[in-house]
C-alpha cells in the first residue's frame, strides 16, 4: 500500500513526524525495519512538502517546492524544486538551483546528486572557483571534490562581459590545487589569439615554484626549449631560474634574483651562460643594479654590466634591452637631493 501526503507550512514539520507513525500502526503489512541512518543527516526546509511511499518508508520519496534549502554534511543545495529518494539518498533538482560546498559554487537548470558519495552532475552549468568563473554545457563533481566540464568557457576576469576568456572541449579542476584543459582557444573580446592542445595552471594560493616551458626555433640555435622557473623566498626576495636546451648549441643556464626590502632600497642580479657545443666557445652575460636611499637627502646607486662578447644577448636573450652591446656601462654614484 502506497501513501501520498501533501503538506504546507506551518503544519508540515509536525505532521511529517506524526502521520507516518500513525499509518504504520494502522497498516496490515509486515513492518520492515528501515536501514540504519547514514553518518550525516540531511536537513531541509521548503514552502511545500510532499511525501510519497509505502507506510513502512522503504520506498519513500520527498518532494520539496519553493525556496528549497537542503543541508547535508559540507553541501548546501538551494533550488526551486527538489525530489529526494530517501532510500538511495539521491536528490534531483529542477528549475534554477545552486550548490555550495565551501570551495565551489555550481549553478544550473537541472542536476542530480548522490548525497552519500558527494557526487553529482549538472546541465547548463555555471561554476565559481574564485577568481575563476566557468560556463559549460555539462559539469560533474566527483567524490574527491574535482570538477569536470564539457564545452567550457572560463575566465579570471571579473568584468561583465569579461575582457578575455578561454574556450576548451574539456576542463578539469581541483579547487586550490590545479586546473587542466584540452583544445584551448584564447580570446580577447571576440577575437581569437592563440590555440593550445593542452593547458595546465596551478591554483595554489601560495606557490613556491612556478615553471613555464617555451618551445621555439631559429636558424642559429635550431630548435630550442626554454624553461623559466619563478620562485619566492620571501615577499621581498624572489627570482627566476633559467634552464634551456638548444639543438645546435647545447644547454644554457642562468638565474635572476630581485630584492625589494622597502621603498628605500631595491636591486637585482642576473646571469646566463652557454657553452656552445659546435665550437666550444663559452658565452655569458652578467647584469646587476642597486639603489639605496638614506633619509630624504642621500642615496647611492650602482650598475654592473659584463659579458663575453657584444652579440651574446642577441643570440640567446632577445628580450634583453641591450641586445647588441659594443660598450659596457658600469658605474656607481652618491646622490644628494637639494630641492
Amino acid at each position: 500500500m502506497r501513501t501520498r501526503i501533501r503538506l504546507f507550512r506551518p503544519l508540515a514539520g509536525l505532521l511529517a513526524v506524526l502521520i507516518p507513525g500513525a499509518l504504520r500502526a494502522a497498516s496490515t503489512e509486515p513492518f520492515v525495519l528501515p536501514p540504519p541512518p547514514a553518518e550525516s543527516s540531511a536537513r531541509y526546509r521548503a514552502e511545500e512538502f510532499e511525501y510519497q511511499g509505502s507506510t513502512t518508508g522503504a520506498d519513500a520519496e520527498v518532494f520539496l517546492r519553493g525556496n528549497v534549502e537542503l543541508r547535508e554534511s559540507t553541501w548546501t543545495l538551494r533550488a526551486d524544486e527538489l525530489r529526494l529518494d530517501m532510500n538511495r539518498r539521491w536528490a534531483e533538482a529542477r528549475g534554477g538551483f545552486e550548490i555550495d560546498d565551501g570551495l565551489t559554487v555550481l549553478r544550473g537548470e537541472s542536476g542530480s546528486f548522490d548525497l552519500e558519495e558527494h557526487t553529482g552532475s549538472v546541465a547548463e552549468v555555471r561554476a565559481e572557483y574564485p577568481p575563476w568563473r566557468i560556463w559549460a554545457s555539462t559539469g560533474t563533481l566527483d567524490a574527491a571534490g574535482k570538477g569536470h566540464f564539457r564545452r567550457a568557457v572560463f575566465t579570471s576576469c571579473s568584468a561583465a562581459p569579461p575582457h578575455y576568456h578561454f574556450r576548451s572541449s574539456r576542463l578539469h579542476l581541483k579547487p586550490k590545487k590545479w586546473m587542466t584543459a584540452t583544445h584551448v582557444r584564447f580570446y580577447v573580446g571576440k577575437v581569437p589569439l592563440f590555440y593550445s592542445p593542452f593547458l595546465w595552471k596551478s591554483l595554489r594560493p601560495k606557490k613556491v615554484l612556478h615553471t613555464r616551458v617555451i618551445p621555439g626555433y631559429d636558424r642559429r640555435n635550431g630548435g630550442w626549449l626554454r624553461t623559466n622557473t619563478m620562485f619566492s623566498i620571501s615577499p621581498v626576495l624572489y627570482g627566476k631560474i633559467f634552464l634551456d636546451y638548444y639543438t645546435a648549441q647545447g644547454f644554457g643556464a642562468g638565474s635572476e634574483l630581485e630584492y625589494h626590502p622597502s621603498e628605500d632600497g631595491r636591486g637585482a642580479l642576473y646571469g646566463y651562460r652557454v657553452r656552445e657545443q659546435h665550437n666550444g666557445d663559452e658565452r655569458w652575460t652578467v647584469l646587476g643594479s642597486h639603489y639605496q636611499s638614506f633619509g630624504s637627502s642621500w642615496a647611492v646607486q650602482g650598475r654592473l654590466q659584463a659579458q663575453s662578447d657584444p652579440e651574446v644577448n642577441n643570440h640567446y636573450l632577445r628580450s634583453n634591452a641591450f641586445r647588441v652591446t659594443t660598450e659596457l656601462v658600469n658605474g656607481a654614484a652618491l646622490l644628494r637631493r637639494t630641492a
